[in-house]
């Protein structure tokens, strides 16, 4: 009974390691470095702000998933004309206005609901479009929350630093999604499948709007408030967020206040950070990877831009692409050699068009 006891938390404890295994690594990483400066990390208020920016934005986003309204919104894309390019755009627009994560969790089950030629590639084009998408503005992102609620450079110098990576790289996807002729196969429409909740749609897309004014400055962060509290007296579902994953931001937040003490003296250059920034997040991914140069950095644009474009390569660069894969296992089964191929030729393609369009422009300047 007992050996049965241990078997079985054996199992859970390696399922957990093989699940949560960044948050692992980032506490691990703390108490080495922690060693290494030889004492504790400092952390203030203010940079424990964004993780609670970002507690209210995945409830926020939680609670308009639950509400059905985007799966709604999704039936009626397809009967969209120029189909390959429009669903190109939406999942552009979704990534946009309700971060990477939301428009991922909106258009996989949609596009594998449609009968669609080439539907791997639509999967993989709609999914890069949401993710650059997702770069344009503070709230897209993680990593963006995190850059700006630091550096605090404004809107319009935030956007105009980004647009031109958002512009270069849609331009490429369009011209991919074009080339690639997808078409749909059937002319058959899909019905949601549940009635649509109107009260939890606005309440929740007001929060979201308050979410953003706060990111932005018009508002204070208290706001984050608003939607926890909702959720806590009328909407429990919707407090089921990835916890572990705020727990690893704030691992991460400290692991890179000994960082900053380590490697500071070996960075001075923007075209370091942006280079350091992609190489890292190919390894730990992007977010952890800003958490971890944010404080060693004025250069917030070279940060911002190789954050972003490091979210492309390998599988692990963004969580966006772990989101992406285990969302095509779910509805597909299993991961076939054929979509491993495309995956990470696609993610490559973008990793390198991103590297030489920095340095294009940099040149061109």
């Amino acid at each position: 009974m007992k050996s049965d006891l241990l078997k079985r938390g054996g199992r859970t404890l390696l399922a957990l390691l093989a699940k949560e295994w960044l948050f692992f690594i980032a506490a691990l990483g703390l108490i080495a470095t922690t060693v290494a400066v030889g004492h504790l990390p400092k952390v203030s208020e203010r940079d424990l702000t964004p993780i609670l920016l970002l507690w209210g934005f995945f409830v926020t986003l939680k609670g308009i998933e639950n509400s059905r309204a985007l799966c709604h919104a999704s039936c009626r894309l397809e009967r969209l004309p120029a189909l390959g390019p429009s669903l190109v755009l939406i999942a552009l627009l979704l990534g946009m206005f309700l971060t990477i994560d939301v428009a991922l969790v909106t258009l996989v089950p949609l596009l594998f609901a449609m009968r669609l030629s080439r539907r791997n590639l639509m999967i993989l084009l709609a999914s890069f479009a949401a993710h650059i998408g997702a770069a344009l503005f503070p709230f897209g992102t993680p990593q963006n929350l995190f850059i700006y609620a630091h550096y605090q450079p404004g809107l319009l110098p935030f956007l105009q630093t980004i647009a031109p990576f958002v512009l270069g790289m849609t331009i490429l996807l369009l011209a991919a999604v074009s080339f690639a002729g997808v078409r749909r196969l059937s002319t058959l429409s899909r019905q949601p499948e549940r009635p649509l909740k109107p009260i939890h749609t606005v309440l929740y897309l007001v929060f979201f709007l308050l979410l953003v004014l706060a990111v932005i400055g018009l508002l204070p962060w208290g706001v984050v408030l608003l939607p926890l509290l909702y959720a806590w007296l009328f909407d429990l579902e919707s407090l089921r967020v990835d916890y572990f994953l705020l727990l690893t931001f704030v691992l991460f937040l400290a692991l890179s206040a000994n960082v900053h003490e380590l490697i500071a003296p070996w960075v001075h250059r923007p075209h370091h950070i942006f280079l350091l920034a992609a190489a890292m997040s190919q390894l730990i991914s992007n977010v952890p990877t800003t958490l971890l140069l944010q404080p060693i950095t004025p250069y917030w644009q070279a940060l911002l831009w190789g954050s972003n474009v490091g979210g492309f390569g390998t599988p692990i660069a963004a969580l966006a692409n772990l989101i992406l894969l285990r969302l095509y296992r779910q509805y597909h089964g299993t991961i076939d050699g054929r979509f491993w191929s495309l995956f990470l030729i696609g993610n490559l393609l973008i990793l390198a068009a991103g590297i030489g369009l920095y340095f294009l422009l940099h040149l061109i300047r």
